[in-house]
């Protein structure tokens, strides 16, 4: 776990002061860097088109994946990872 303890605007973009088990870390964060959120969702969200991230899909049984997380970007966002 990282705390942002500053919060500096530069005219390249924000640079923020982390606070992290073995020290500090600043990092500067450019206009163009995608921003992401993760929030709960439901099955409405997986509609054709969207980005989609599986995270630790395994085969079951029946020969079906199942996964212990999806992400999925809404709205047409395009999922950076």
């Amino acid at each position: 776990m990282l705390d942002v303890d500053a919060v500096v605007q530069q005219t390249d973009g924000p640079l923020l002061t982390l606070t992290h088990k073995d020290g500090v870390t600043r990092v500067l964060v450019p206009p163009e860097a995608p921003i992401v959120r993760f929030a709960p969702g439901n099955p409405s969200l997986l509609v054709i088109g969207a980005s989609v991230v599986v995270f630790r899909a395994t085969r079951v049984a029946d020969g079906t994946l199942s996964a212990s997380r999806v992400t999925v970007g809404v709205n047409g966002t395009r999922l950076p990872m």
